[in-house]
């Protein structure tokens, strides 16, 4: 728990205007904290899967598979994330499969569903620091000039926005 010394207008010491900048950038105008740009107050759900097909067919081993997978996010005292890569040729619905799948499991993720496309079939494939740029950007609703410049900051501000949450 943070405590905070106010002066008689309500304004946040020096150290922690510093600490809310550098970590988790809700400094607003005039250099008051705003208490809407805290991570966990701004987030309701990320919600960023691409809609489900309706004319989705087959894959039903695959699609139960995937699911049984996901559903290890509820084993009691699980604290590492769950993994699964599907592999394929380009073209062949891999993620249409994951956004199906996805679509039937949002349950299990109730802070939210994140897609991005990583343009890995593309001649030049999303660099790691621009995937964490627009997740950060279009998922969590942070302002460019919010988000650290480098990737190892941009790493710590992804997984202190994650931390405690159930998503995919």
């Amino acid at each position: 728990v943070m405590t905070d010394n106010r002066d008689s207008q309500n304004i946040p010491s020096e150290r922690n205007l510093n600490f809310y900048n550098s970590m988790i950038g809700a400094i607003g105008k005039d250099n008051i904290v705003n208490m809407n740009l805290l991570p966990r107050d701004r987030i309701e759900a990320l919600a960023s899967l691409p809609s489900d097909i309706a004319d989705f067919v087959g894959r039903q081993a695959q699609q139960a598979t995937l699911s049984a997978w996901l559903q290890k996010v509820n084993t009691p005292g699980r604290t590492a994330p769950v993994v699964i890569s599907i592999s394929g040729m380009a073209g062949v619905g891999k993620s249409q499969l994951a956004v199906r799948v996805l679509h039937r499991s949002k349950d299990l993720f109730p802070d939210g569903q994140v897609y991005l496309n990583l343009r890995g079939t593309d001649q030049e494939p999303m660099s790691p620091t621009q995937a964490l740029l627009e997740v950060l950007r279009d998922g969590f609703g942070l302002e460019e000039k919010e988000i650290s410049l480098d990737q190892r900051g941009r790493e710590t501000q992804y997984r202190t926005l994650m931390a405690q949450k159930r998503v995919v």
